[in-house]
């Protein structure tokens, strides 16, 4: 008859070792047991933490930069309380001088006692009438413009200066004031003209039709220069002059560039 099963050496040698087997066995369950336990709680622990970050967000800190404006020197507005803003415009370092194809002409008032001389684009002429100066256009005769200073006599026949040396724009509007004009300044513009500046000033002025009736109004521009203390007056007549075809002001920086003006008595 055949045995089975292991022989008898070998397990007496298994029954001697198997508390050590056991031992080990129950030390691996134990540690594997311990760590996923500890493993689960750090887990537990990490999601509570980012729950309670999460539920009380931190306010942005939010940083202010201030950028400082820039500043346009070649067109800057003067702030005033009368609406009619003044603009001045960058000066040049380039000198203006009248064309050498430009013709000069001297007309005195023998009244007033002003020389005054300027140089005009070819086709222009300036002249004493008698009562007033005129610029015109000779070729054609349709632009008209009439030159003035503040020289001139008060309503007491003194012959005086009458420019004080005072704010150009403010004597201006007293000026037309005086002269109970139509014209109603809108805008004033200050020009570099050499070491100098002049105003364009833009005024509305009642338009007439052929008959003298008002139809409506129209755009001119009057310029102001003051030198030897005298202010200076170039202003529109003619229907031409009022027209953007008009040559004066597209020349007016040379024209007062050239101008001299002097009281011979």
């Amino acid at each position: 008859m055949l045995k089975t099963g292991l022989p008898k050496p070998l397990v007496n040698y298994f029954k001697s070792r198997f508390p050590i087997i056991l031992g080990i066995f129950l030390i691996l369950l134990v540690f594997t047991g311990g760590a996923y336990y500890l493993g689960l709680k750090k887990n537990n622990s990490n999601n509570n933490y980012s729950q309670t970050i999460n539920s009380h967000p931190q306010a942005e800190t939010t940083i202010a930069v201030q950028i400082e404006p820039s500043v346009n020197t070649q067109n800057q507005l003067i702030p005033s309380l009368n609406p009619t803003a003044i603009y001045i415009t960058g000066s040049s370092s380039k000198m203006v001088s009248s064309p050498p194809e430009w013709q000069q002409f001297t007309a005195t008032d023998p009244d007033f006692g002003i020389k005054t001389t300027l140089s005009l684009p070819p086709g222009f002429s300036f002249l004493f009438t008698g009562s007033e100066f005129t610029i015109q256009n000779a070729s054609d005769a349709s632009e008209l413009w009439d030159y003035s200073s503040s020289v001139y006599r008060n309503n007491d026949g003194v012959l005086k200066n009458h420019y004080d040396g005072s704010s150009r724009r403010a004597w201006y509007e007293k000026r037309l004031a005086e002269k109970q004009s139509t014209d109603e300044i809108v805008g004033i513009t200050e020009k570099s003209v050499n070491s100098s500046t002049y105003l364009e000033i833009t005024v509305q002025t009642p338009a007439y039709d052929d008959h003298g009736v008002t139809s409506g109004t129209k755009i001119g521009k009057h310029f102001i220069f003051v030198q030897n203390n005298i202010l200076h007056m170039i202003t529109p007549v003619s229907n031409k002059a009022y027209t953007p075809s008009a040559q004066i002001p597209d020349n007016i920086g040379s024209i007062f560039a050239s101008l001299t003006s002097v009281q011979i008595n």
